[in-house]
């Protein structure tokens, strides 16, 4: 997206939003990915609070966030840095996608030239 106003204009408008309700600049990293500090009790605390949510138990799984429990089993070595795509594999994707992409574009009614 090398315009980044012009693609929230276009998608306010598709869902009937305000514009302006998007947050700013727009090119912060939202869920990055990281390598957990303690990953067998990372993987298991978030069971836990799946198993948590299940049973309408928010209020436990509040009270460990505002504790810093979730913060001190995350918090990992680094964001995990990938390697650029080969241009082999993007071939393979785009054809693999190139119909779900052309439906989304007509959909949509957007240019998505820079999906493929």
């Amino acid at each position: 997206m090398a315009d980044v106003d012009r693609t929230k204009r276009e998608i306010a408008a598709f869902l009937g939003v305000d514009a302006d309700s998007f947050s700013r600049p727009g090119r912060q990293k939202l869920n990055p990915s990281f390598l957990p500090r303690y990953r067998r009790l990372y993987a298991r605390a978030t069971r836990l609070a799946n198993w948590l949510r299940e049973r309408d138990s928010y209020h436990i799984i509040h009270w460990g966030k505002r504790m810093g429990i979730k913060r001190w089993i995350s918090q990992g070595t680094q964001e995990i840095a990938f390697a650029p795509m080969h241009d082999e594999t993007k071939r393979r994707l785009v054809k693999c996608y190139e119909q779900d992409i052309a439906f989304l574009k007509r959909l949509l009614s957007i240019d998505l030239r820079c999906w493929r």
